[in-house]
């Protein structure tokens, strides 16, 4: 044995494969997959990538269709209600990081860094 602790059930830390092969990855366009696949970031910043993708999709679907009034309507709630997440997760953020001393944000960076294996 080489030491290093038995694999857990499943994908395992700092694993993507659920990203690159899993039930939504055909739904990412190339652009979107390089975007979203630049390392886990921490600190609520992959979430609110996501938003962005979620937003930009959104709006370029409302720039390239011929919409009536109720679908155009029901577009900007979508950009709003994602707007509106956004903004939850700058608040939470803060919160939750800018009250971290520098040993404690120190440890949390720390835990967000996968494991190397030999």
């Amino acid at each position: 044995m080489s030491g290093s602790p038995p694999h857990k059930r499943g994908g395992q830390p700092g694993n993507r494969n659920s990203f690159k092969h899993g039930f939504y990855s055909h739904t990412f366009t190339r652009q979107e997959k390089d975007n979203l696949e630049q390392g886990i970031l921490g600190e609520l910043q992959d979430e609110d990538k996501l938003l962005n993708v979620f937003i930009d999709r959104v709006f370029s679907s409302m720039q390239h269709e011929k919409m009536n009034y109720e679908r155009y309507v029901i577009g900007l709630r979508a950009i709003s209600l994602a707007i509106g997440r956004k903004a939850a997760l700058q608040r939470s953020r803060k919160e939750i990081y800018e009250k971290l001393t520098s040993i404690e944000q120190a440890m949390q960076e720390l835990k967000d860094i996968p494991l190397e294996e030999d």
